[in-house]
């Protein structure tokens, strides 16, 4: 009999990981929902800059993100692939989050008619921009690998969108750092 090079979880373990990453995405989304009600955003961060509290976070968790993505490439690389899974659709889940609560709202207000565009801007609506492509690809891989589309709207050499999604999620991560020094720290 042989046995697969690869290593798969349980389901109990498949269970346990699904409940703790949607109570974690729960309660960020209800912090900073109540945070913002309770004026925490407008408070002063900790990173040591002019920034608000929100954009520190922001930037902490943005950096967070980068290094689970990195942890989900050496997971894989070692043929862990359900700890692979559960990684990167934590971070895609996290991503999500953090972009609704944080960047559409300046992302829609910077495409206003009248902005002035300047080096900051710039960056940022192109980080903007990369990061609808890296959340659609992640969306997509996330609902894909977890079978919740159909076969027929499966695309066969899927290594590729994901080697696409981690160097769109690369260049968003370097972009939203640009972004904070360019805003906090220029």
């Amino acid at each position: 009999m042989a046995v697969s090079k690869w290593i798969y979880a349980t389901k109990t373990t498949r269970n346990i990981s699904a409940t703790v990453i949607g109570l974690g995405l729960l309660g960020t989304a209800l912090f900073l929902i109540l945070g913002r009600r309770f004026g925490l955003d407008a408070r002063p961060g900790f990173f040591g800059t002019h920034a608000p509290l929100y954009s520190d976070i922001n930037l902490a968790v943005e950096i967070f993100m980068a290094l689970g993505l990195i942890a989900g490439y050496i997971l894989i690389r070692s043929k862990f692939r359900s700890a692979h899974q559960y990684m990167q659709t934590a971070m895609v889940l996290l991503n999500l989050v953090m972009t609704i609560f944080f960047m559409a709202l300046i992302f829609v207000q910077l495409l206003q008619p009248g902005t002035t565009l300047s080096l900051s801007v710039i960056v940022e609506i192109a980080h903007g921009t990369i990061g609808i492509i890296a959340i659609l690809t992640g969306l997509y891989l996330l609902l894909a690998m977890n079978d919740l589309f159909p076969k027929s709207w499966q695309i066969k050499n899927w290594k590729n969108l994901m080697r696409f999604a981690m160097w769109a999620y690369s260049a968003v991560a370097v972009g939203g750092i640009a972004v904070y020094v360019l805003f906090f720290l220029g």
